[in-house]
């Protein structure tokens, strides 16, 4: 079987500043690192990456699947797609410097860093809830900051809301 990866970039796992609970991977590495590594094993079991950014799938007049890029279109027999998440960004002086020294993106990725800490998490809908829900397991307490907007979903109690809106955000 041949393999071909087509992706822009590491995106978010770029971003990670310290990765500990990677099966396989015993001392701490950044999402930059595990990246490499990755790509690396790949690229030694003969799976060919192009470097482009995807900008529609489709299928040609005998509906073989085929994948348009910013600079080519592929065909392929199949297509498995893993497209990751783009993240809703907020401007909050500072917050660059802090990414991974306690500001975090992923609950499930790093709750394990607030172990018995009190956190927060920004939002107001059902993925600042499901961050919420999966801190809540781990943290001493969580508290949802939703700048002055009622909150869409339903909170449970042992989850703090605040509305208050902010001047920093």
């Amino acid at each position: 079987m041949a393999v071909t990866v087509i992706a822009r970039d590491a995106g978010a796992l770029a971003k990670a500043e310290k990765i500990e609970n990677f099966y396989g991977i015993a001392e701490p590495v950044t999402g930059g690192e595990l990246h490499r590594r990755g790509i690396e094993g790949a690229k030694r079991l003969g799976v060919k990456l192009i470097e482009e950014q995807v900008v529609s799938l489709t299928f040609d007049e005998h509906f073989k699947p085929m994948v348009k890029t910013d600079k080519k279109v592929y065909t392929a027999d199949v297509i498995l797609l893993a497209m990751g998440a783009a993240r809703k960004s907020i401007y909050i002086k500072g917050l660059k410097e802090f990414e991974g020294k306690g500001v975090s993106y992923c609950a499930v990725c790093d709750a394990f860093f607030y172990r018995n800490k009190d956190v927060a998490v920004l939002g107001d809908g059902e993925y600042a809830l499901h961050e919420a829900l999966t801190l809540a397991d781990t943290c001493q307490s969580v508290t949802i900051l939703s700048n002055g907007v009622k909150p869409t979903v339903d909170i449970p109690e042992y989850i703090n809301v605040v509305t208050k809106k902010s001047d920093f955000y």
